[in-house]
C-alpha cells in the first residue's frame, strides 16, 4: 500500500487535532524527497481561489482579512532544508515558514532519514508531537521524566505514534531505504532542544561531575558532537530493542 503526503497530513490531524517540528539552519539540497514530487489532481498546476465576502467575518482573530486561499497551502516540494546534519533532511513549516498557522497552534515538518540515520535525541518544550510514517522503517523511542519508563517501537509505513510534550525522543532509520515521515506539533512555535549538545553546552564543572571525568575528556566529547539528522554510528543497529 502506498501512502502520500496528503493522506499523512489528513490522518495526523484526525489523530492529533493539533500538532510538529524541528531544527537547525544550514543544509542539503532542497529538492523534494524521492517519490514526493507533488502535482494537482489533473497533473497540471495547483490553483487557488477565495470567494467574495458575503457578510461580516465570522472570526477575524482566527482568520484575518489579509489571508487568501493560497495562504493555507504550504508546498514541501520547494521548502527549504534547514537541517545541517548529513544523515537526512528536515523541512519545517512553523509560523516562520507558514504564517497562517499562527492562530491555530500547529506546525509541521517533513523528514527524510538515510539508512541508519538518526533524528537525534531532543525534546520540544512547548508541544507534543504526532508522527506519521510514509515510507521506510524506523525505531521511535521516548523517555519519561526521572525514574520513569522508556517506550520504543519499530514502525512500518502507515503507522503513527505520539511523543508527549517535553519528553526526550528520537527516530532512527532501521531499514535499507530512505525513510520519509511527517511530524505535526500542537504549537506554531514548538521549540527544540537537542539533548546532548545542549547538556554539553553547560559549564564544564557540572558536566565533569555528572560523568566523573576530567574536563579535558569532556572537551573531547564536545568536539565530536554531530549535527542532526546524524549518520549511523560506528556499530550496527541492534536487531532487537535493548536498554542499558
Amino acid at each position: 500500500m502506498t501512502f502520500n503526503l496528503a493522506l499523512a497530513t489528513v490522518l495526523l490531524v484526525a489523530l492529533f487535532g493539533n500538532a510538529v517540528a524541528v531544527h537547525q539552519p544550514g543544509g542539503r539540497s532542497s529538492a523534494p524527497p524521492s517519490g514526493f514530487e507533488g502535482t494537482s489532481g489533473s497533473g497540471g498546476p495547483a490553483r487557488s481561489a477565495t470567494s467574495p465576502r458575503s457578510g461580516t467575518t465570522p472570526n477575524p482573530d482566527l482568520i484575518p482579512e489579509s489571508f487568501e486561499a493560497a495562504d493555507f497551502v504550504y508546498d514541501f516540494n520547494t521548502a527549504e532544508v534547514t537541517s545541517t546534519g548529513t544523515g537526512g533532511t528536515i523541512r519545517p513549516a512553523t509560523v516562520v515558514q507558514f504564517p497562517v498557522v499562527k492562530n491555530f497552534d500547529l506546525s509541521f515538518s517533513l523528514f527524510t532519514l538515510d539508512p541508519g540515520g538518526v533524528n537525534l535525541p531532543h525534546f520540544h518544550p512547548r508541544a507534543s508531537e504526532a508522527l506519521f510514517l510514509i515510507r521506510g522503517n524506523i525505531r521511535a523511542c521516548f523517555s519519561e521524566e526521572n525514574d520513569g519508563r522508556v517506550f520504543c517501537n519499530d514502525m512500518k509505513p502507515g503507522q503513527a505514534t505520539i511523543f508527549p510534550m517535553a519528553n526526550i525522543h528520537y527516530q532512527q532509520n532501521i531499514g535499507s531505504e530512505e525513510v520519509l515521515f511527517m511530524s505535526i506539533l500542537n504549537s506554531n512555535n514548538p521549540g527544540v532542544s537537542t539533548t546532548i549538545p545542549r547538556t554539553l553546552a553547560l559549564p564544564l564543572d557540572a558536566i565533569a561531575s555528572q560523568f566523573f571525568l576530567p574536563k579535558s575528556d569532556i572537551m573531547d566529547l564536545v568536539g565530536q558532537i554531530k549535527s542532526g539528522p546524524s549518520p549511523q554510528g560506528r556499530e550496527p543497529i541492534d536487531a532487537k530493542i535493548e536498554f542499558p
